[in-house]
């Protein structure tokens, strides 16, 4: 079986002729599989196949008899996998399996859990899907860090500061046991503020560099992105007397992107110029395709 192609591309996992036996029985073979970084996939099929083996073997947690297994560039049964066993992830299921007799508890996506009973247990979830627990939890471990502080957004860092503080907040209190740990970069200012405990300190700092850099909510802000005919004729439509027009900049092949900026007192009337532009525009049957974003989160051509 061979799934996948990475060429010239570093994989974060590969796999090349691997076979794998159990008790003289043979339950994979000649599989070579090559996963991208940052790539998603999925493994399906019916009972039997061998899914559960081969993502042991990804996850470090099982050897192949035969063929090789590199994982983030490292030779599975040539290097200590408990020097970088702790970047791979794992699912509520298999931490079941590897502390048996405790409950494990998975809550994210369509499977969102409310509560938990009051029992030791291991729970899993995504952020903003974190279950009550009645007596809190003795520890809290943040393991979303690099991914919450790379989005694309200038609000990424406010947003991690966020979900982080609501999930610490579920955590006992230290005199009763409660610990918090977050992993990440210590000198990242989001992080900091969370082990000074100065989310009001960081709001202030965040909101300030803002201010500095014409950002919302500093600024009221909207951001137009059309055709290359598009763009020109919608601006068109009025003369934006006191309004900071920023732009119009080429983001992709024959789109262009414009940042209208007024201060935040005059919030309403820019927001009532850009309707009326817009009502211009349709009355008049412009041609191309544009949209508008009100005081986006991100600056970039999605």
């Amino acid at each position: 079986m061979t799934v996948g192609n990475t060429a010239g591309v570093q994989a974060a996992l590969r796999l090349q002729g691997v076979e794998l036996r159990r008790y003289g029985r043979t339950i994979l073979t000649e599989v070579d599989l090559e996963v991208p970084r940052g790539g998603k996939w999925v493994l399906f099929g019916p009972n039997g196949i061998g899914k559960s083996s081969l993502v042991q073997m990804m996850a470090t947690r099982a050897f192949p008899s035969r063929g090789t297994v590199d994982v983030l560039g490292r030779r599975l049964g040539k290097t200590n996998v408990f020097s970088y066993r702790h970047l791979i992830g794992l699912s509520s299921a298999e931490l079941a399996r590897a502390f048996p007799g405790v409950l494990a508890v998975n809550s994210s996506a369509k499977n969102i859990r409310d509560e938990i009973p009051d029992e030791p247990a291991i729970v899993v979830a995504t952020p903003g899907a974190e279950p009550s627990a009645p007596s809190g939890y003795a520890g809290v471990m943040i393991l979303d860090t690099e991914v919450t502080l790379g989005r694309v957004s200038h609000r990424a860092a406010e947003e991690a500061v966020r979900r982080w503080s609501n999930a610490a907040a579920m955590a006992r209190r230290p005199v009763d046991g409660g610990s918090v740990l977050l992993v990440g970069s210590a000198t990242h200012p989001a992080v900091q503020a969370l082990l000074r405990a100065d989310v009001a300190g960081f709001a202030t700092r965040e909101l300030a560099d803002r201010a500095d850099a014409g950002l919302t909510p500093a600024v009221k802000m909207a951001r137009i992105v059309g055709d290359t005919e598009a763009l020109p004729e919608f601006l068109d439509n009025d003369d934006w007397a006191g309004v900071d027009i920023l732009g119009p900049t080429e983001v992709g092949p024959e789109r262009w992107a414009a940042l209208l900026r007024t201060p935040v007192d005059q919030a309403r009337e820019l927001t009532r110029r850009v309707k009326s532009a817009a009502a211009i525009r349709s009355a008049r049957k412009e041609r191309g395709q544009l949209s508008i974003h009100i005081d986006p989160e991100s600056l970039e051509e999605s």
